[in-house]
């Protein structure tokens, strides 16, 4: 009652710690998720040009204009900007100005003095450049870069069309000036006066005017083809959606959307879509809670799973709001696939049901989308029963891509599309997407290294007898390593059998002995005659033994073997005693207290039940090693023996295995080493004394 007393605080404060990480890990990911999702307004309906109404009869809710296309309107903006004739004001104060300063720069010689009727020349050519008008350089070539041939010239109020031909420029004006007749007037005079002075553009560009002028000859484009009125039908289930008919929809579209947007507050958006996806997370982690409970308490397991969902939804998001390719190039099956190889393939299939349902919330078409994303995902699942080999990847692979393309066509069909009115070029982006999903790989590498998970493939590699702790072990400890090799075929099968993890039971046999290489002699297994145990006591001989364990550790340590494979080698013998050695002693010192930890091996127990069936099928194929004749029934007494008492003595309390397992186990223990051992059924004895016919067969038979 006092243990019971003692120990709830204790449990509840650790049922307090994962609980507060799970919800810690929830809000975290509904934030990051609800924040990364566009609140733009969303039309009800999704159609494309071409393709059939998918919707049942639609009549216009409200009144609503039938908007022109943009591109009709583009070309409209284009031509009324080509043909546009731009306003330029014209300065006639300018003359007076440029007289005057004419005749004071003379009457003071500057630079030179002109006879007068040289200067009334002068004043009466500047009088007409300056009232035709003057045009700058810079205005000229704008309105030739144009090809603008005329301009308004607005003077005293007045605004007159104008052909810019017939206007000044510094250049022209100028010549103009010099072009005084040669027998009348000397024309040296005219260039010493420096004439080009008082030409001074008088023409400017108005930019107020041709600013507002131009704003309402655009704003004068008719936007409106026409107007459909409430109640009107627009159109109906299975009508080919056609040009005009686009164009309605369009409208409609464009009108609801400015009625939401002022109707509806983003806050509302941002309410729903935060419901959605709690709501989402919740049922997922409700999932794991009572199917994948044991799962579900790890924190590495769920990181990886939330990591994932949230990688989806984030780059989906991005890919809406900034659309630099089709979403379909994503490959979504490297979820469920990469779950499907750690985890299981339920699990598999509920997180990519999440991950498509979160990313669908901002497409335009998210029927299509969940549709194709579903069954390509348990194709993906279905595909993969095993991965033990690259080349199985690139199977799921094959069947994805043939999925998307196969779906993908039975969706136009069902629309009503002929098969050469279907887009061949959506086929490309699912080779890609097909392309991409082969990146499963190095994803998968990451994954183990950054959250500790280990996939078939690499456990296949490690069980590879080629690798440098293997070779040495078979070198170092040829018994030792034999040894391995028959409890791996051992609990290999007995997990198939299960469906336990065979593959990764058979790797961690491979290495669950590696720590006796280091006095390999000091076991029975690689000993040829002489026993070294012989000059320890039994004290030394248990810990040298023990020992293995921690140096197996130390050398898996060393190889850097991944942490599932690791825990093989301390569970293998559990809690523990070396019980020869520790029997031995208390044998030889019955009356003396004796300190079982000297004895012990450090454990922990099982906690799996890989590490289970590895026990079992470590003590069995020790002892059946020391069996004086492999029958049927001396195989059957040792397993039955040593299965028990690892019951009995609580060995396989915390593992999951139940006694269907167990029993099972043992059956497959039982075939596998008469197999082994070839056991032969013992042959009957006459009870009656043999004949002479019978001896002489059985002679005949000894030759």
């Amino acid at each position: 009652m006092n243990v019971m007393l003692q120990n709830t605080p204790k449990k509840s404060s650790k049922f307090t710690r994962n609980h507060l990480f799970k919800v810690i890990y929830f809000v975290i990911l509904a934030i990051a998720i609800i924040y990364s999702l566009p609140r733009e307004d969303q039309f009800a309906f999704q159609f494309a040009q071409n393709k059939p109404w998918r919707y049942e009869l639609l009549t216009a809710p409200f009144d609503f204009p039938i908007y022109r296309d943009t591109l009709a309107i583009e070309k409209d903006k284009d031509s009324i900007i080509q043909h546009y004739i731009p306003y330029y004001s014209q300065n006639r104060s300018m003359l007076g100005k440029q007289l005057a300063d004419l005749r004071n720069n003379n009457l003071e010689g500057i630079p030179t003095t002109l006879p007068t009727t040289y200067l009334k020349y002068v004043e009466s050519h500047l009088k007409t450049i300056y009232e035709t008008g003057l045009l700058s350089n810079t205005s000229r070539d704008s309105l030739s870069k144009t090809k603008k041939t005329h301009i308004r010239l607005v003077s005293k109020k007045v605004a007159v069309v104008t052909d810019i031909n017939k206007l000044y420029t510094r250049k022209t004006a100028y010549k103009y000036l010099m072009s005084a007749d040669s027998t009348k007037y000397d024309i040296p005079l005219f260039v010493k006066a420096d004439l080009s002075r008082y030409l001074v553009p008088n023409i400017n560009y108005d930019q107020i005017k041709n600013e507002t002028a131009l704003s309402d000859a655009l704003s004068s484009i008719n936007t409106i083809s026409g107007t459909i009125q409430q109640g009107e039908r627009i159109v109906d289930r299975g009508e080919v959606i056609t040009g005009h008919l686009f164009h309605v929809l369009n409208s409609f579209k464009q009108e609801s959307l400015q009625r939401m947007g002022s109707h509806r507050e983003e806050n509302f958006i941002l309410l729903g879509q935060s419901l959605y996806v709690c709501l989402l997370l919740l049922i997922f982690m409700w999932y794991l809670e009572l199917f994948r409970n044991t799962f579900y308490k790890k924190k590495k397991n769920l990181s990886m799973l939330f990591v994932l969902i949230l990688l989806y939804t984030i780059g989906t998001s991005l890919l809406v709001r900034h659309p630099i390719f089709s979403i379909y190039i994503i490959p979504f099956c490297i979820a469920p696939v990469v779950i499907r190889i750690f985890v299981d393939a339920r699990t598999a299939f509920m997180t990519h049901m999440v991950i498509v349902l979160l990313c669908a919330i901002p497409l335009q078409f998210p029927y299509e989308f969940i549709v194709q994303q579903i069954i390509a995902g348990l194709i993906a699942i279905y595909s993969l029963k095993e991965f033990s080999n690259r080349s199985h990847l690139l199977r799921t692979t094959l069947f994805v891509v043939l999925t998307y393309i196969v779906v993908y066509m039975c969706l136009e069909l069902i629309a009503g599309t002929r098969l050469q009115d279907i887009t061949y070029a959506r086929l490309m982006l699912y080779v890609t997407n097909g392309i991409l999903l082969l990146f499963t790989y190095p994803i998968m590498i990451l994954i183990e290294r950054f959250f500790g998970f280990i996939s078939s493939v690499t456990l296949v590699e490690l069980s590879n007898s080629n690798l440098p702790l293997l070779k040495r072990l078979s070198q170092e400890a040829p018994g030792t390593f034999q040894h391995s090799i028959q409890v791996s075929n051992l609990a290999s099968e007995a997990a198939l059998q299960i469906g336990a993890d065979s593959q990764l039971v058979r790797t961690g046999a491979m290495y669950h002995d590696i720590g006796k290489m280091l006095d390999p002699t000091y076991f029975t297994e690689n000993q040829s005659g002489f026993n070294p145990h012989t000059l320890l006591d039994y004290k030394q001989s248990a810990q040298t033994v023990i020992r293995h364990i921690t140096e197996g550790m130390k050398m898996a340590d060393k190889y850097n073997l991944p942490d599932a494979v690791k825990q093989f080698i301390t569970t293998h013998h559990g809690a523990g005693k070396a019980k020869y050695f520790y029997i031995s002693w208390k044998n030889e010192h019955p009356d003396e207290p004796i300190d079982d930890s000297i004895f012990s091996y450090p454990g922990p127990n099982p906690q799996t039940k890989e590490q289970g069936i590895l026990m079992m099928a470590d003590s069995i194929e020790a002892a059946s090693r020391s069996l004086p004749e492999y029958t049927e029934e001396n195989i059957s007494e040792v397993v039955d023996r040593i299965i028990n008492t690892q019951i009995k003595e609580g060995f396989m309390d915390a593992c999951p295995l139940t006694m269907r397992e167990i029993n099972t186990i043992r059956e497959t223990f039982k075939e596998k080493l008469k197999i082994m051992h070839h056991t032969r059924v013992s042959y009957p004895t006459l009870n009656k004394e043999e004949t002479n016919e019978s001896s002489f067969s059985r002679d005949i038979i000894k030759e």
